[in-house]
């Protein structure tokens, strides 16, 4: 990383998600769209999960989640994988991974926080050009703990400089609110 990189880092801070490394082909090509919900809709899901009011619902434009912080990313990414078996059109092997997010996006797209979870939302597609990849855990397995792959990414060098950034490394609207 160039000195220009680290400035700019602290200047533009991004948000986090988490997935699967077998949606990462997807995710590059496509964009951060949120999961088929199969026979649930995501009226259902944002109101019976989120709480969300139905005037928020927009069908055409389901929300995707991110978080300020790459552990919680971390977190999803690993639950998210363990759903992998009950999905037919995923393959193991795979990892959970975690891409950040550019803060433009909270220009780009419908924008909400939800104080009670602590997470962020934007309805519609990420675009590809706003995502970039920062850590690949390792495969998935089911008889390793969340702790192992929370300290694995604690350990990558990547962490270790998002870290050492301090108070600089939140996005744009969690320094606003004060919400770190």
């Amino acid at each position: 990383m160039t000195a220009f990189d680290r400035a700019w880092n602290l200047v533009k801070m991004p948000y986090y998600h988490g997935a699967s490394s077998a949606d990462l082909e997807s995710i590059m090509e496509h964009g951060l769209r949120a999961p088929d919900l199969g026979e649930a809709t995501w009226e259902t899901f944002q109101h019976d999960k989120y709480g969300l009011p139905d005037d928020e619902f927009d069908e055409m434009n389901p929300p995707v989640f991110m978080s300020d912080n790459p552990r919680t990313a971390l977190n999803y990414a690993i639950k998210h994988g363990e759903d992998v078996d009950s999905n037919p059109k995923r393959m193991a092997p795979h990892r959970p991974v975690i891409f950040e997010i550019d803060d433009e996006i909270e220009e780009k797209l419908p924008f909400h926080f939800n104080p009670e979870h602590h997470d962020f939302r934007v309805d519609g597609t990420i675009p590809p050009e706003l995502l970039r990849l920062v850590y690949e855990g390792d495969e998935y397995d089911s008889s390793r703990s969340i702790r192992d792959d929370d300290v694995n990414l604690m350990n990558s060098d990547w962490y270790k400089k998002y870290m050492a950034m301090g108070d600089k490394r939140h996005p744009p609207f969690v320094l606003r609110e004060g919400l770190y």
